[in-house]
């Protein structure tokens, strides 16, 4: 059996809840882990059927500083732009933080930091430093993004926002 210490920081709920539906909510967030960590290699490479993969058809992706892609079509526009194909043609590294991510039942978000780096006379610089918030729906075939919202950091409202939202649940979206 399993022992919580007398100081955890383990929830009611989560206390109560059977073996089972503990590994499930262990299994989800690895697999939300496994989708948020898979994006940086598949951008860098320009790799669309591993994007799209994890993503409804019917998604929205926003940027704040590009604008708003919707579906597939949209989610391959950013890819095939300018700023993408320069950082691509150089060599780029998005890397991301660990994300907190909040479930609820079939529904869960996940927010973390991203930075992506290019190489520029022979050094490596990063181009970009932002906050992402994922939002997720389980389907039949897993996990699958539903809206991506990324902003970023430069003393921004909508930055501190996302930042503020990290803890709450797919509700506060």
């Amino acid at each position: 059996p399993l022992h919580q210490p007398k100081n955890s920081s383990m929830t009611a709920a989560t206390s109560t809840q059977s073996l089972e539906e503990r590994l499930q909510r262990v299994e989800d967030q690895l697999a939300i882990y496994q989708i948020i960590s898979s994006y940086g290699p598949a951008a860098d490479s320009c790799n669309m059927v591993d994007i799209e993969k994890h993503w409804v058809p019917d998604c929205t992706y926003v940027i704040a500083d590009f604008g708003e892609a919707k579906g597939y079509a949209g989610l391959k526009a950013l890819f095939d732009a300018p700023f993408h194909q320069g950082l691509f043609k150089d060599g780029c590294a998005h890397i991301a933080s660990l994300p907190h991510v909040v479930i609820d039942s079939d529904k869960a978000v996940a927010t973390h930091y991203a930075q992506v780096f290019t190489q520029r006379e022979q050094n490596f610089v990063c181009v970009r430093v932002s906050v992402h918030r994922w939002e997720f729906s389980r389907l039949a075939e897993g996990w699958k993004m539903l809206r991506r919202t990324t902003s970023l950091i430069d003393g921004n409202a909508a930055a501190r926002d996302l930042l503020e939202r990290a803890m709450q649940g797919p509700a506060a979206t």
